[in-house]
């Protein structure tokens, strides 16, 4: 026992990266594969960046046979890349780019804190409240556009971050990056790849008083000029090759009328509606942020930058960026779950600096303390509740659920057990990391049947109609089901979707042909039809 002690203290480094490679290969890529694509935007997504590797044409985007103009190529093409180097279309090639642009993310996080502070602990705790925070961590394993443009947006906001540390001769550099950056997230997903982050640096340059100083033509000229590099040549082509269908559906239905009005696609929320999903998507983190916010209005201060220490500028830049975005957000009109990712690398920091305090020389204690009972006891009930509840349900739904019930309950009553013992023996960093580990477990063993679970209600069936339609060579149309394209994915034909009830004689004519309709809506049908 000595000698390994004496082993374990010689190499301690060596399993401490042994250790952070586990994780996040728990976190992030066990299972990956073992989940169907989910309906909407995962099936519809992949499916285009399938045609698009099929057919060779990586300029013009399609889906279902028809333009899409909603969506800069950017995605598709890393996509594309990733089709190629595997040499394998699938869900687990398709959700690697975005898992590796979410660990990318927390990358950059930690290199820019490790800039700022020199300090390791600060930079590993608040990557690993990133890694670990729901929101990020799901949206990372599932294949949409958004982990990409919060890669893009971070990394232009972190390098502008950067700019205030580098020497004179370097600090340019920074700047051409942030440009770089900012023009990928244009081309990920458009107008927010350059209004945040600028926006963010706008706030900071009053702040600190050197707003002037980023529009040296050192910096500004060549950066706009880095920036028009990347983003016009496809854009101007498009233009060229689609106009007047382009400039109306892309600019102006997808960018303006959707920041201004929800409608366009059916988006509108309430002001309150994204105060609601950082209270979810910060798990485990949120009564932490609650404490956080509590100890804050408490003891908050206005002090000068040019009083501040490099941790405290990027705190305070932090709080900035996290402000920026989420206004950002908020005034648009249009409002999705998905959109405010770019919070959480900034809320990783402010809750990074909460923990580490804590964990150090116990400071915060109260709060944290307070806030993890509290948060513990939560997760009891909640696992007591579910236990409760799972006796009254359905047989069907019992099946469905109880996969997933049984580990998220053992990995609660086990996370409540250790947070409660670690508050109360002053095991400071044993508490820290029973959050960490609560969502590794949670991340390996329940997320994939979570997402199984979903599947039961509907769109297992549509996968099985669509794999159905595809082994026997049939054509899909369907009637009530709304654009569910995991029939497009899982078919790999063009869909007729939603055709109108005087259609159904004709189409059912030629054998070849099958409607899929939920059968309340086939039982209002005039005639038979089985």
């Amino acid at each position: 026992m000595i000698k390994f002690r004496e082993f374990f203290l010689r190499n301690k480094k060596y399993f401490i990266y042994l250790a952070v490679f586990l994780s996040i290969y728990f976190l992030y890529f066990h299972n990956l594969g073992a989940y169907k694509l989910l309906d909407v935007d995962e099936t519809r997504y992949v499916d285009m960046s399938r045609g698009m590797f099929q057919t060779h044409n990586y300029l013009t985007l399609y889906l279902n046979g028809e333009y899409f103009f909603e969506k800069p190529p950017l995605y598709f093409w890393i996509e594309n890349i990733s089709f190629f180097i595997s040499g394998h279309i699938n869900e687990l090639t398709a959700r690697i780019p975005c898992v590796l642009e979410g660990l990318l993310c927390a990358g950059m996080l930690y290199c820019t804190i490790l800039k700022f502070t020199k300090d390791k602990m600060y930079a590993l705790i608040s990557c690993a409240i990133l890694l670990t925070s729901a929101e990020f961590l799901i949206l990372s394993k599932i294949a949409i556009i958004d982990i990409l443009l919060t890669f893009c947006i971070v990394s232009s906001i972190l390098c502008g971050f950067l700019t205030f540390t580098a020497d004179e001769k370097n600090k340019k550099y920074f700047w051409y990056l942030f440009y770089i950056f900012s023009a990928l997230g244009v081309m990920a997903k458009g107008i927010p790849g350059f209004c945040v982050p600028f926006f963010v640096m706008f706030l900071i340059g009053i702040y600190s008083g050197k707003i002037k100083e980023f529009f040296k033509p050192q910096y500004f000229i060549f950066g706009a000029l880095l920036f028009l590099l990347i983003v016009l040549p496809w854009h101007l082509i498009m233009f060229k090759m689609h106009n007047p269908l382009f400039f109306e559906e892309y600019i102006v239905k997808h960018h303006i009328a959707r920041f201004l009005g929800g409608a366009v696609i059916h988006r509108d929320e309430p002001y309150w509606f994204y105060f609601a999903v950082i209270l979810w998507g910060a798990l485990p983190y949120t009564f932490s942020f609650i404490a956080y916010i509590v100890s804050k209005i408490k003891s908050s201060k206005y002090t000068e930058y040019e009083k501040l220490d490099n941790k405290s500028r990027l705190l305070v830049f932090s709080m900035l960026g996290f402000f920026g975005s989420f206004c950002f957000y908020e005034f648009s009109k249009t409002k999705l779950v998905t959109y405010i990712l770019p919070l959480y690398p900034f809320l990783s920091v402010i809750l990074g600096d909460f923990w580490y305090k804590y964990i150090k020389n116990g400071e915060n204690r109260k709060y944290i303390e307070y806030s993890s009972a509290a948060f513990a006891y939560f997760t009891f009930i909640c696992a007591i509740v579910f236990l409760i509840a799972f006796s009254f349900i359905s047989d069907p739904l019992k099946q469905d659920i109880k996969p997933v019930l049984y580990p998220a309950v053992i990995f609660a009553f086990a996370f409540s057990i250790v947070g409660i013992i670690a508050v109360r023996k002053n095991k400071r960093l044993m508490l820290f990391l029973s959050y960490f580990f609560f969502m590794v477990f949670l991340s390996a063993f329940s997320f994939h049947e979570f997402l199984k679970m979903d599947y039961s209600f509907g769109q297992e069936e549509l996968m099985k109609y669509a794999e159905y339609a595809k082994e026997n060579n049939l054509n899909i149309y369907t009637y009530e089901t709304g654009f569910r394209y995991s029939l497009l994915y899982y078919s790999s034909k063009n869909i007729n979707f939603e055709i109108s009830a005087k259609d159904f004689k004709k189409i059912l004519k030629n054998k070849n042909n099958i409607i899929i309709v939920r059968k309340k809506y086939l039982n209002k049908l005039k005639g038979k039809y089985k």
